[in-house]
C-alpha cells in the first residue's frame, strides 16, 4: 500500500512538473524600447557582417524602431510566433541567433524582448 501512494506521489509530481512553463510573467510596466531593447539589438546584434549599418544587403536589417518591429519578423502580441524571439530560442545552431563566435544573449535580454513583444512591440 505504501508502494502504490508512493508512486502515485512521483506520477503527479512529474506530471505537475513536466506542466510547468518557463514563459516571463508579463508586468504592467511597459518594457521600453528606447531605454532597454535598442541596446539589446545593439549590442548583441548589429555586429560587422550581421544586422548592422555597414551590412550591405542584410536580409533582416535591425537598425530602426521600423526595422526591429517589421511584421514579417515581430507580430505584437505574440512572441511565440514572432521570428525575432524564436531565432533567440531556437535549439537548431542554424537558426540561433546570434550565430557563433558571438555570445549568446542572456536569459534576462531574451526575456525583455518575449515581454516587449508581448505587450505590444510599442515604439516607447
Amino acid at each position: 500500500m505504501l508502494k502504490n501512494r508512493i508512486y502515485i506521489l512521483l506520477v503527479f509530481s512529474a506530471l505537475y512538473l513536466s506542466s510547468c512553463t518557463h514563459e516571463p510573467i508579463i508586468p504592467n510596466q511597459q518594457i521600453s524600447f528606447d531605454t532597454v531593447i535598442r541596446p539589446i539589438i545593439t549590442n548583441s546584434c548589429q555586429h560587422a557582417g550581421c544586422h548592422g549599418q555597414l551590412t550591405y544587403g542584410s536580409a533582416f536589417p535591425l537598425i530602426t524602431y521600423d526595422e526591429i518591429s517589421n511584421p514579417e519578423y515581430i507580430i505584437p502580441g505574440n512572441p511565440k510566433n514572432s521570428k525575432l524571439y524564436k531565432t533567440l530560442i531556437s535549439s537548431s545552431t542554424e537558426d540561433k541567433m546570434p550565430k557563433d563566435p558571438y555570445l549568446t544573449l542572456s536569459t534576462k535580454n531574451i526575456n525583455s524582448i518575449y515581454v516587449w513583444i508581448a505587450q505590444g512591440a510599442k515604439d516607447n
